[in-house]
């Protein structure tokens, strides 16, 4: 068969990291939402392959508990309305829908490719290999995985069961392209593939084999911007938390950095703070250090040292991610630096939480600090639908 009728023959699905298809090397536009009830018909029966879906497995996909009037009819009429979309596609070279004893199938003279599939068929093949092919499978398999499945319909209890397993494969053939690339010292190509692993899911643990590759590549100065950059959005932007080794990396991080021998001029140079008025901010990894030693300091001086603790909440959005929240954690974070003295440390705990070390202030002295913070953040945000909660303790 020639490459050029092969083409017109092959529809390509993707469906990991978004939908979309290709035929005759153009890409099909299909429906107006990917969501509605046909195109989402579509989805299922392209993914299910020639064995096709149950009745009930559409029905209950589909419509759930939402029946309105008879459920078979249901199911017809949107089976009705997909084969006409795709008559008026430029695959209307035969029937696709079929159905009989039960199910429904997408089928014809097409050969369709799903990424999936080719996916979960690549990461079992290199299962099941060793050495040189492994890897070669592996790295297949990785560049084959574009994100999470079907992300648009991730409310649907069969893509979010199938997302979880495939997110779950990519992990283990990562896991395990780290192991063998470490082992044969390539640190470079697995800095880049660790890069787009965690542009792909943020809140996994790629920076730290990424850091771990710039250490051993001798680029500690990069390592500690990487490691800066990923400190910030773990504890702020994404408002999530990181897991137990990824903490451990980063508390460990700067006892491993090793810079050139300098004198102690450069060295007082680097450390330099920028001039910049009120509370200094760090990332909730430097906090930890920063609490351990105030309450240090605390012990052998007598000094008072307090934590303060500033909640956020919008009754406007439930949405903890909404760009709106985050704009205005962002305002509150810039009331409690100007509120703050010099000598004041705070970080962002979430994206609704924030953390202060108030240095010489007592438990009963923090209302009028509060104060301060208060009448500085409604300045900036007047709706009273926005409140700020505070609590301290002493440490």
């Amino acid at each position: 068969m020639s490459k050029e009728k092969e083409n017109k023959e092959t529809l390509k699905v993707r469906m990991l990291g978004g939908f979309s298809m290709v035929y005759q090397e153009k890409e099909l536009f299909l429906g107006k939402k990917q969501t509605s009830r046909v195109m989402r018909m579509l989805q299922a029966l392209l993914y299910a392959g020639p064995g096709g879906m149950a009745r009930e497995q559409l029905l209950e996909g589909l419509f759930g508990s939402e029946f309105e009037g008879e459920p078979s009819n249901n199911l017809s009429v949107t089976a009705c309305s997909l084969r006409k979309l795709l008559k008026e596609s430029r695959l209307a070279k035969e029937d696709l829908i079929h159905t009989g004893k039960g199910r429904y199938w997408f089928g014809g003279s097409l050969e369709v490719q799903v990424d999936a599939h080719i996916f979960e068929t690549l990461a079992k093949k290199a299962k099941a290999e060793e050495g040189e092919e492994k890897l070669k499978l592996l790295k297949e398999a990785v560049k084959v995985y574009k994100g999470h499945f079907l992300p648009a319909l991730s409310g649907d209890e069969w893509v979010t069961e199938a997302g979880a397993r495939y997110q779950h494969m990519y992990d283990s053939c990562m896991e395990e392209i780290c192991t063998l690339l470490t082992k044969r010292k390539e640190y470079e190509e697995l800095f880049e593939l660790c890069g787009r692993a965690a542009s792909l899911y943020p809140l996994g643990e790629w920076q730290v084999w990424q850091m771990e590759c710039l250490l051993l590549l001798g680029r500690p100065k990069d390592a500690l911007t990487l490691y800066n950059q990923t400190a910030s959005g773990y504890f702020s932007e994404l408002d999530g938390m990181p897991s137990r080794r990824v903490t451990e990396f980063f508390q460990k991080m700067s006892g491993r950095i090793r810079f050139d021998a300098v004198d102690l001029n450069e060295i007082q140079t680097r450390l330099r703070e920028e001039e910049t008025p009120g509370g200094y901010y760090c990332p909730y990894p430097s906090f930890v250090g920063s609490y351990r030693m105030a309450a240090r300091i605390m012990e052998d001086s007598g000094q008072s040292v307090s934590l303060l603790l500033c909640t956020l909440s919008d009754e406007r959005t439930s949405h903890k991610n909404s760009p709106q929240l985050k704009e205005i954690s962002n305002l509150l974070a810039k009331s409690i630096r100007e509120a703050l003295n010099r000598g004041d440390i705070f970080t962002r705990y979430n994206m609704c939480q924030f953390l202060v070390i108030l240095m010489g202030i007592s438990k009963e002295e923090c209302p009028e600090l509060i104060g301060r913070i208060d009448a500085g953040f409604r300045r900036l945000v007047h709706s009273r639908r926005v409140r700020v909660a505070y609590r301290v303790a002493s440490l």
